[in-house]
């Protein structure tokens, strides 16, 4: 074996070895992940860290890092879901957070709050199902992203209604929807507006992809660095 193939072997042992040990030590994962977004989230690769830091709270799930994830997803403009975290990173940490870290976290809730709305669809079909945007979700009411979204609502029996419903930032949409049994006609939908209020006053259980694009984002500080 030529020297090059002795410098390759031992490499990949090594890599090997630290892999293992890793895996054996979930507090060491933990901490790998995380550094590795912070790593991404400082080359401006915010999909990337994202996964990192929800991988790290897979492992160890310790609060301080749903600031990581809602800091991320802010980022992506993925509002209603930077919302959520940030919304439970506050109300799980408590104390534990310094005043000019939760005075940030407000002021980036209170700019998301311009681009979330609040969706309710409402059915009497017992048994209806739910999609938002092609996903099954099992709220009725809940916190989207401003922008068009596909509603769809299916039950056993009943002709299935497709309705694509444009959601204001601020605004509460309010869709009512009348399914029609099978061969009797078409599904139908009515759709009422209304103001969302704060988006704090209920945290949402679901959450979708945001469309593109809001100018002038707050300036941000550094992400915290420990796990």
């Amino acid at each position: 074996m030529g020297a090059t193939a002795v410098r390759i072997a031992l490499v990949t042992a090594a890599l090997l070895c630290s892999t293992q040990a890793l895996a054996d030590d979930p507090v060491e994962e933990a901490k790998d992940r995380f550094d590795k977004g912070v790593a991404l989230f400082k080359e401006g690769d915010y999909d990337a860290a994202l996964v990192e830091f929800k991988a790290a709270f897979e492992i160890q799930p310790k609060n301080a890092v749903r600031y990581n994830v809602g800091i991320c997803l802010f980022r992506l403009h993925r509002y209603a879901e930077a919302a959520l975290e940030l919304q439970v990173y506050l109300a799980d940490g408590g104390s534990g957070i310094t005043k000019e870290r939760k005075a940030e976290v407000t002021a980036i809730l209170d700019e998301i709050e311009a681009f979330v709305g609040t969706l309710s669809v409402k059915c009497d079909v017992k048994g209806a199902q739910l999609s938002i945007d092609d996903e099954p979700v099992t709220a009725w009411l809940l916190q989207v992203d401003v922008g068009e979204h596909k509603v769809e609502v299916k039950a056993k029996g009943y002709e299935p209604l497709v309705k694509k419903v444009e959601v204001p930032g601020g605004k509460a949409v309010s869709i009512a929807i009348d399914l029609v049994p099978a061969g009797k006609g078409a599904s139908k939908a009515s759709v009422t507006w209304g103001h969302a209020g704060s988006s704090r006053k209920k945290l949402p259980v679901a959450y979708f992809a945001a469309p593109a694009g809001v100018a002038g984002l707050l300036a941000l500080t550094a992400i915290i660095t420990g796990s």
